[in-house]
């Protein structure tokens, strides 16, 4: 079995050697300027012991270069002659237990429609990456993926679900804090209270849903942090995702919204967190009146005691 270890310089030329075959794969390494570039950049990182690879024999047959003071994977590479192996995932793996997991770690990789991504795609998603921002890196457009902590998951389960579930739904919720209040999205015709945020749209990266959700429901553009939370609810054969961040106010926008939340009048409010919190604690009270709300109340009085200290 193939094993990750970390590249010294003498290793230079079976290392540039595989770069050069895969090189028409990485948008700036396509002229002899920039191989020689790219080779200096990797002794920089050999010498501060953040280059790995994996070996056969004497021939490097997968590369990896990582950033401790940014956080980030830079390059990785697997011969072609090689793949389908695990080695990617390996060299994954080794340098994900190098780099601070408290943290956000990124990497920048092909778009969706681009057929180079499916390989690189699928091995970052695998690892529990999530795309990102568009992003164009030597005039070539790519996508940042992100691997966000491990946040702290919590599982609600009605007593209506089924035991098992198939359909799935991923909403992103934003967690806004002005001094001592919390901002709401209100329904005036329901006197239904709930936090900010709404659905994940397909291709759409989860801190840009969240942002999103904010400014359509309450006008307040935010920016967010990583995701701190995740509340899993199991009603009937549904799961129901929410994923809660902490944002901050940037600004402000329109509010736009959808016709189900013209009809109920909805509105965005400031109120202290305390009253927040006991207005959510009453979920109890609809049980027999309410299923719905119950529910909804049980969650954003879960994420509250959980985000808001």
């Amino acid at each position: 079995m193939y094993t990750v270890v970390e590249g010294i310089e003498q290793d230079i030329d079976s290392w540039m050697e595989l770069v050069r075959s895969v090189r028409w794969n990485f948008p700036g390494l396509e002229t002899e300027d920039a191989h020689q570039e790219h080779k200096n950049t990797v002794l920089k990182f050999m010498r501060q012991k953040t280059a790995i690879c994996v070996k056969d024999g004497n021939r490097i047959i997968g590369v990896l270069l990582f950033s401790i003071n940014h956080n980030m994977i830079c390059c990785l590479a697997v011969s072609p002659d090689d793949r389908n192996q695990g080695i990617g995932s390996r060299l994954l793996a080794y340098a994900l237990e190098r780099l601070d997991r408290t943290q956000s770690v990124t990497v920048s990789t092909f778009r969706e429609e681009d057929e180079k991504g499916a390989a690189p795609r699928a091995l970052y998603q695998k690892f529990g990456f999530v795309p990102d921002e568009l992003i164009e890196e030597f005039g070539y457009p790519n996508q940042r993926f992100v691997l966000y902590p491990d946040c702290k998951v919590i599982d609600i389960v009605g007593d209506n679900y089924f035991g098992k579930w198939n359909k799935t739904r991923i909403a992103c919720r934003g967690i806004v804090i002005r001094g001592n209040e919390i901002l709401l999205s209100y329904e005036t015709l329901t006197n239904q209270w709930m936090l900010p945020g709404g659905g994940l749209e397909a291709g759409e990266a989860e801190k840009e849903c969240c942002i999103r959700e904010v400014a359509e429901e309450t006008g307040v553009l935010v920016k967010t942090s990583q995701c701190l939370l995740e509340i899993n609810e199991y009603y009937e054969d549904w799961k129901w995702v929410n994923r809660y961040f902490i944002c901050e106010v940037v600004g402000s926008s329109m509010i736009k919204l959808t016709e189900r939340e013209k009809k109920v009048g909805m509105e965005p409010r400031w109120l202290p967190i305390s009253e927040t919190k006991s207005i959510f604690s009453e979920y109890n009270t609809y049980a027999d009146t309410d299923e719905n709300r119950r529910g909804m109340y049980l969650r954003e009085y879960t994420a509250l005691c959980e985000l808001v200290k």
